[in-house]
């Protein structure tokens, strides 16, 4: 049961589903499966929709550490996705070290 809501929050995380995310989160989801797979495509896809779910609706200072944060925005960087870049710049330093 765990595997299929990790995998239906990755796929929603990679397509960029913001309404589906919150829900699984929420659910128990684990947006660290696959190593954070899903959540590295949303950067690269430059869905910014995701982390504003992520920043703005749920407790990020649970779902995220600024490693993976960091390597989120450079995946957004690489890929061309400006915007999402920016707004990871600036949220990064609003995360913990490593969660508890």
């Amino acid at each position: 049961m765990q595997a299929r809501l990790d995998k239906r929050l990755n796929l929603a995380l990679v397509e960029g589903r913001e309404g589906n995310i919150k829900d699984l989160i929420e659910k128990g989801g684990d947006i660290s499966y696959e190593n954070s797979g899903g959540l590295y495509e949303a950067a690269m896809n430059g869905h910014l929709n995701v982390f504003k779910v992520l920043f703005e609706e749920m407790d990020y200072r649970q779902l995220l550490d600024k490693g993976t944060v960091e390597d989120a925005s450079i995946m957004a960087e690489e890929s061309n996705q400006c915007g999402l870049m920016n707004y990871l710049a600036d949220k990064v330093k609003l995360c913990p070290f490593q969660l508890s």
